[in-house]
Parts: C-alpha cells; structure tokens; sequence
C-alpha cells in the first residue's frame, strides 16, 4: 500500500502534529498521503465527507481515540478501504498501534505485512406510526437512555417480533461483539471475541432481579418498544448509534435493530491475539 488518507479528531490539537509527521515519513518511503481538510465542525455529527476520499486510497490512518475510528467508520461506512486506528486516546481497543508506534505501523502497511479484520455491525431503524423516521448504523452500541438526569426508561425487548421481558432502569444496549468490551462491558455484559458474529443485549441498572445480558443470534431483530412511564404517560428517550448520532424516540415509538448488511475492514498488525490484547488491557 502507498496511497493513504489520514483522519485526524480536529478536537484534539495534537494531531495535526502527528498527522504532518506521517504524511513525510510516508512521502520518505515512496508513498502518498492526504490529511482529511474537512472544516471542523462543517458537517452535523460527522468528521469526514466521503468525497474528500481521494479514488486511489488504499489505507485510512485515523489518529485519536475509538471515538475517533467509530465516527470514521460511521461516515465512510459506504467505502470498502480499511481503516488503521493510530491510538491517542486512551483504552484504544480498536487502534492497531500506539502513537510511539506509529512510523512502525506504517512501515509494515506499507510493506504488506498486516492482515484486515471484517467487523459486523448492526443496522438500527426508529420507528413512529408505522413509519421509519430515522436509521443508521454502528461498529459499537446503540444505546436507549434518558434524556434526562435520574430518568427511568421503561421498555419493552422483543425479540423477532415476539415479547421477551419488560424492563425500567436507566436504559439498555444492543452491542456487537466489537462492542461488548465498551459500555455493554462497563454494564456487566460479557466480552466476545470481535470476531463473532452474535448480538449482545444488556440492560443498563435494570430495576428488576432478571436484568442480566443476553446473546442472541446475528440473523435475529431486536426491537425495544418505547413503554408508558409509571409518572409520565409521555415519556421521552435518546437513542444513540456509537454515541455519535442521536435521536428522540417518545412513547409508543420503537427502534428495531439487525446485524448490517455493511462490515468494517480494521488492519491488524501483529501476531498478538485477541486474549493477550484482552489479558494487556485488563492489567491497565
């Protein structure tokens, strides 16, 4: 691979730095590489616009945090050129390298050594009187909580169009195996290798003793059922695909949610598995 683009998070000032600094020790190796110029804060709930995405890129570089790569892969989710995550965040699950690795990690891009990892994702479609008022799609979560502090969300979970449990707490997340070591873990849910093709419910704080997490099929549809609340026969919830994009759902409304047709292409770099990631991360 010569021809790069590289996708910076213009919240975070060092990485224009960084970016710069890539893009002349690629030009030293005999390659191309374009910073996305995209103007800050031009695009509502986005980073990128896809066509800025020059033709011949073979590798996006993203610089920042899994934030950063989740927004990149949500706002070029109709490309098929995989993404490298340079991590200057702070977990960084997601990234292929660290920033002191960076000249390394592309180097070995460059020379062909690195392998590309196809991550499911899930499609989800908001739904108001029978009609779809919103979809998108996400590598992580969608998430359904309050939209206000100390709100309890009161839902219904069906599974293929069959009722399986209510439920009220402070929400609940539908993750893919990528995303069972995000907000899904952090709600006690159970890490899965992200290669799996499965999907992940977990109830966030159920007020209930059956609030435990569940795995169902990648080929099932969850849909949550916006319920009544037990004060407020009009209540009101945000749902959010990869903490990116949200919207408003209110009682009655519902949001159903598949694994997407779509996959995103991660590089792997080293020959370290998915356990001595997890065994690395877990001693942090």
């Amino acid at each position: 691979m010569k021809n790069f683009f590289v996708i910076t998070n213009r919240d975070k000032d060092d990485t224009s730095s960084v970016a710069k600094e890539l893009c002349e020790h690629i030009a030293r190796k005999g390659g191309c590489a374009v910073v996305d110029d995209t103007p800050a804060g031009s695009l509502k709930g986005r980073y990128t616009d896809i066509r800025r995405l020059p033709k011949d890129t073979e590798c996006i570089i993203v610089l920042g945090g899994d934030g950063t790569l989740l927004h990149a892969a949500n706002d070029l989710i109709d490309s098929t050129v995989p993404l490298l995550g340079i991590n200057m965040g702070t977990i960084g699950y997601l990234s292929a390298a660290s920033l002191d690795e960076r000249f390394d990690a592309v180097d070995r891009v460059m020379e062909g050594r690195f392998e590309v990892e196809k991550r499911m994702m899930l499609s989800g479609w908001c739904n108001r009187e029978g009609n779809v008022i919103d979809s998108q799609r996400a590598l992580n979560e969608i998430v359904i909580t309050g939209n206000r502090a100390m709100q309890i969300v009161y839902v219904s979970l069906f599974i293929n169009g069959k009722l399986l449990h209510k439920y009220s707490g402070d929400g609940i997340i539908i993750a893919t195996p990528t995303g069972s070591t995000g907000y899904s873990l952090s709600a006690g849910g159970p890490i899965v290798s992200p290669l799996a093709s499965m999907i992940i419910v977990t109830p966030i704080c159920a007020h209930s003793m059956q609030g435990r997490s569940m795995v169902f099929s990648p080929d099932d549809v969850i849909t949550v059922h916006i319920d009544e609340s037990r004060f407020d026969r009009n209540q009101e919830v945000e749902v959010a695909f990869d903490a990116s994009h949200t919207m408003t759902l209110k009682t009655g409304d519902s949001v159903s949610i598949r694994r997407s047709e779509h996959t995103t292409s991660l590089i792997r770099l080293t020959e370290e598995s998915f356990i001595d990631t997890l065994h690395s991360k877990l001693k942090d």
